[in-house]
């Protein structure tokens, strides 16, 4: 029974509520209030669910007797009990949802959903913040794919626990087959400008060359761990440009990471710091900070331009610290291994602290650290098997892994490569002669070996270390990786000549 509206006071005891409704103030969930026959009312309660009240079929409802409102769902009855709509209702006798302005709905919502619609007022600004920052990150400049930019992203929002989680459970599952023999290995040819050994031993002097630049003897055959070596593995071919006498800058080959995952291959470089020059380019992340060195191999360096290769952690993960431009971005730590390039061209790989130290700082030109010494007197370290040689991931893991180590004579090598636990790294460092070496970074989205020469039109082109089909052992970033700005540091391998 609808009130009567020639009296003022109510006929039903939910009157009070009514007027809630026509004042804005929240009912009782779950009530139903009877409606005032006064039109003005009744358009402010039209107003209030967000119809329009201007529009025919609301100025209509405003006179039908008998209207009621169910407080839940904002439902509008008549005198019969039939169901004149609310939001979403699509009955045949409702009133057209479409009579609602979109301003109408959003504040009719708000008034249902009070707590809810505090929350979204609180957190939108605070979306807002994040969606900015993460379209700033995958626009940013670098050659890093879709998937490592949001990871670097989760990382920069302090979220680095979860990716590490989802590592430690995507790596657990996509573990390399064993077995099987990986596609051959092309027999070795020259990269524009530079050479392959002779079948003369490079740097022996013979009655007709002149004398020879200061080297160290190249370095011989790999040994592969596989029961049976395919062809060409582990035989050095030559980078760079002819130094006199066969040498050569630096040497790269390809062996199997072990006995077991024998379908794969991994990449070595052995790099002669007397006839290469050995930089450390910064980042525009990594470390951080300003550089006169630039974020990339200079165009005008291209022709002297022989490979760039990755260097470590994030300095969050790293454990360690940076040091460049003769002053220290990322403070250096004590124990922690470490590479250094000293201004007169020399190399480097020890524990800071131990090995080297502030003392070397006047005479180095950079110093990169990561983690702690993987070899140490030729040996692996006697802990490889328990340390954390990143992201907590289990030492059992057959994952993408690289590093750099240094020989007795000076030379500097680097592996690289899939299907790799520590302690393989560690012995494919020992073969290619190296006395101390240190692990650098790992997974697939940052191992890069890329070999550079100047093609016909002038530019620098790059080929991948580790060419093919991602899986089956291929190099994920792009050979051209390094000739652009990246926002990694890195270390690039320049001819002397």
């Amino acid at each position: 029974m609808a009130p009567s509206p020639d009296n003022d006071e109510p006929l039903r005891p939910d009157l009070d509520r009514e007027r809630d409704l026509a004042t804005d103030t929240e009912p009782t969930s779950g009530s139903v209030a009877v409606v005032d026959d006064s039109g003005s009312e009744r358009h402010a309660l039209m107003d209030r669910l967000g119809y329009d009240p201007d529009d025919a079929q609301v100025t209509e409802l405003a006179t039908k007797p008998g209207l009621r409102v169910s407080v839940n769902d904002d439902d509008l009855v008549d005198a019969d009990g039939d169901d004149l709509g609310g939001p979403g209702d699509d009955s045949d006798n409702s009133l057209d949802v479409s009579t609602r302005s979109s301003g109408g709905r959003v504040v009719a919502f708000c008034r249902r959903h009070r707590i809810l619609s505090s929350i979204l007022i609180v957190l939108f600004p605070l979306l807002c913040l994040i969606g900015y920052s993460w379209v700033g990150a995958m626009t940013k400049e670098g050659s890093e794919s879709f998937m490592a930019k949001n990871v670097q992203w989760l990382r920069d929002m302090h979220l680095g626990f979860a990716v590490d989680r989802i590592e430690q459970w995507q790596y657990g599952r996509d573990q390399p087959e064993s077995g099987g023999t990986p596609d051959s290995i092309a027999k070795p040819s020259n990269l524009p400008g530079s050479a392959a050994p002779s079948s003369a031993n490079p740097g022996q002097p013979t009655q007709s060359t002149p004398a020879l630049p200061k080297h160290i003897q190249p370095p011989a055959p790999l040994k592969s761990p596989a029961p049976q070596p395919i062809d060409y593995e582990g035989v050095w071919n030559g980078a760079g440009p002819d130094m006199g006498g066969g040498l050569r800058p630096m040497y790269y080959t390809k062996v199997r990471p072990n006995a077991e995952k024998t379908s794969l291959l991994i990449f070595v470089a052995w790099i002669d710091p007397n006839l290469a020059k050995i930089e450390l380019h910064p980042g525009t992340e990594l470390p951080g900070g300003k550089w006169l060195t630039p974020p990339r191999i200079p165009e005008e360096n291209c022709g002297a331009a022989i490979a760039g290769l990755n260097s470590g952690f994030r300095m969050d993960q790293a454990r360690g610290g940076y040091y460049a431009e003769e002053r220290t971005q990322q403070q250096l730590r004590n124990g922690a291994a470490s590479l250094v390039l000293y201004k007169d061209g020399r190399m480097d790989v020890g524990m800071w602290g131990r090995d080297l130290g502030p003392d070397q700082l006047p005479n180095a030109k950079a110093v990169r650290q990561n983690l702690e010494l993987i070899v140490d007197n030729g040996a692996p370290v006697p802990d490889i098997d328990k340390k954390d040689w990143g992201a907590l991931l289990p030492n059992s893991y057959f994952i993408w892994r690289t590093a750099f180590g240094i020989t007795k004579e000076g030379a500097l090598i680097y592996v690289g490569g899939p299907a790799l636990q520590p302690r393989d790294l560690a012995q494919r460092l020992i073969d290619a002669g190296a006395v101390r070496a240190m692990e650098m970074d790992i997974n697939p989205e940052w191992m890069t070996a890329n070999l550079f020469a100047k093609g016909s039109d002038g530019k620098c082109h790059g080929v991948k270390g580790l060419e093919g089909p991602q899986d089956k052992g291929g190099q994920r970033p792009p050979a051209d990786r390094y000739l652009s700005t990246d926002t990694r540091d890195f270390v690039a391998i320049y001819s002397k000549s």
